[in-house]
Protein backbone atom coordinates (compact mmCIF):
# COMPACT_ATOMS: atom_id res chain seq x y z
CA UNK A 1 0.00 0.00 0.00
CA UNK A 2 2.96 2.57 0.91
CA UNK A 3 4.43 2.42 -2.61
CA UNK A 4 1.53 3.23 -4.11
CA UNK A 5 0.62 6.29 -1.81
CA UNK A 6 4.55 7.14 -2.86
CA UNK A 7 3.95 6.88 -6.30
CA UNK A 8 0.67 8.93 -6.05
CA UNK A 9 2.38 11.08 -4.06
CA UNK A 10 5.61 11.27 -6.95
CA UNK A 11 3.16 11.71 -9.39
CA UNK A 12 1.53 14.66 -8.07
CA UNK A 13 4.35 15.79 -7.15
CA UNK A 14 5.64 15.96 -10.94
CA UNK A 15 2.33 17.45 -12.44
CA UNK A 16 2.22 20.30 -9.87
CA UNK A 17 5.82 21.23 -10.53
CA UNK A 18 5.04 21.41 -14.27
CA UNK A 19 2.19 23.59 -13.98
CA UNK A 20 3.80 26.05 -11.53
CA UNK A 21 6.56 26.15 -14.13
CA UNK A 22 4.37 26.60 -17.44
CA UNK A 23 2.65 29.35 -15.76
CA UNK A 24 6.13 31.44 -14.27
CA UNK A 25 7.37 30.71 -18.23
CA UNK A 26 4.30 31.97 -19.38
CA UNK A 27 5.04 29.15 -22.40
CA UNK A 28 1.96 30.03 -24.50
CA UNK A 29 1.85 28.43 -27.89
CA UNK A 30 1.94 30.44 -31.10
CA UNK A 31 -0.93 32.50 -32.87
CA UNK A 32 -0.97 31.85 -36.05
CA UNK A 33 -2.12 34.61 -38.51
CA UNK A 34 -3.32 33.62 -42.08
CA UNK A 35 -4.27 36.94 -43.86
CA UNK A 36 -6.38 36.56 -47.76
CA UNK A 37 -6.49 39.36 -49.98
CA UNK A 38 -8.51 40.02 -53.21
CA UNK A 39 -5.38 41.93 -54.61
CA UNK A 40 -1.49 41.68 -54.55
CA UNK A 41 0.25 43.27 -52.44
CA UNK A 42 3.76 44.18 -51.42
CA UNK A 43 4.18 43.10 -48.22
CA UNK A 44 2.39 42.48 -44.84
CA UNK A 45 3.55 43.15 -41.38
CA UNK A 46 2.17 41.77 -38.75
CA UNK A 47 2.33 43.99 -35.12
CA UNK A 48 1.47 42.67 -32.04
CA UNK A 49 2.20 44.16 -28.48
CA UNK A 50 1.57 43.04 -24.57
CA UNK A 51 3.41 44.19 -21.43
CA UNK A 52 6.31 43.04 -22.57
CA UNK A 53 6.86 45.39 -25.55
CA UNK A 54 5.81 45.14 -29.38
CA UNK A 55 7.13 42.83 -31.99
CA UNK A 56 6.57 43.45 -35.67
CA UNK A 57 6.80 40.70 -37.96
CA UNK A 58 7.02 40.94 -42.07
CA UNK A 59 4.78 37.83 -43.35
CA UNK A 60 5.40 35.32 -45.21
CA UNK A 61 3.87 34.47 -48.20
CA UNK A 62 2.73 37.01 -51.70
CA UNK A 63 1.24 38.23 -53.35
CA UNK A 64 -2.28 37.26 -52.11
CA UNK A 65 -1.73 34.58 -49.10
CA UNK A 66 0.64 35.42 -46.16
CA UNK A 67 1.22 33.53 -42.79
CA UNK A 68 2.73 34.32 -39.38
CA UNK A 69 3.29 32.71 -35.99
CA UNK A 70 4.63 34.85 -33.42
CA UNK A 71 5.30 33.36 -29.91
CA UNK A 72 2.92 36.33 -27.69
CA UNK A 73 0.28 36.32 -25.83
CA UNK A 74 -2.65 37.95 -24.04
CA UNK A 75 -1.52 41.00 -27.20
CA UNK A 76 -3.19 43.19 -29.74
CA UNK A 77 -1.95 45.24 -32.48
CA UNK A 78 -2.33 45.53 -36.41
CA UNK A 79 -1.56 44.08 -39.27
CA UNK A 80 -0.51 46.32 -42.20
CA UNK A 81 -0.92 45.88 -45.86
CA UNK A 82 1.25 47.25 -48.37
CA UNK A 83 -0.46 46.84 -51.57
CA UNK A 84 1.49 46.59 -55.57
CA UNK A 85 0.41 50.60 -55.88
CA UNK A 86 2.29 51.39 -52.43
CA UNK A 87 -0.88 52.37 -50.81
CA UNK A 88 -1.54 50.60 -47.35
CA UNK A 89 -4.19 49.57 -44.93
CA UNK A 90 -4.02 48.78 -41.24
CA UNK A 91 -6.28 45.97 -40.03
CA UNK A 92 -6.64 46.25 -35.95
CA UNK A 93 -6.58 43.72 -33.77
CA UNK A 94 -7.98 43.68 -30.71
CA UNK A 95 -7.41 41.47 -27.86
CA UNK A 96 -6.07 38.17 -28.54
CA UNK A 97 -5.54 35.26 -25.96
CA UNK A 98 -4.57 31.61 -25.46
CA UNK A 99 -6.89 28.97 -26.12
CA UNK A 100 -8.44 30.73 -29.32
CA UNK A 101 -8.90 28.97 -32.52
CA UNK A 102 -6.47 29.01 -34.57
CA UNK A 103 -5.45 29.98 -36.76
CA UNK A 104 -6.87 33.80 -37.22
CA UNK A 105 -7.83 33.88 -40.63
CA UNK A 106 -8.11 37.72 -41.51
CA UNK A 107 -9.92 37.99 -45.33
CA UNK A 108 -9.60 41.38 -46.74
CA UNK A 109 -11.91 42.15 -49.84
CA UNK A 110 -11.86 45.28 -51.18
CA UNK A 111 -9.29 47.00 -48.81
CA UNK A 112 -11.93 46.49 -46.26
CA UNK A 113 -10.78 44.87 -42.94
CA UNK A 114 -13.03 41.96 -40.79
CA UNK A 115 -13.05 42.42 -36.92
CA UNK A 116 -10.12 40.52 -35.64
CA UNK A 117 -10.08 39.67 -32.19
CA UNK A 118 -10.60 37.57 -29.56
CA UNK A 119 -13.13 34.56 -30.35
CA UNK A 120 -13.11 32.39 -26.87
Amino acid sequence: MKPRIFALALVSAAIAGWLVFDFVSDRAPPHRFLVRLDEDASKVELALGNADGNDVIVMKGGPRHYFASPHISDASGHIRIVWANKTETNCVIGYITNGEREPHVVSVIKRVCPPIGSNV
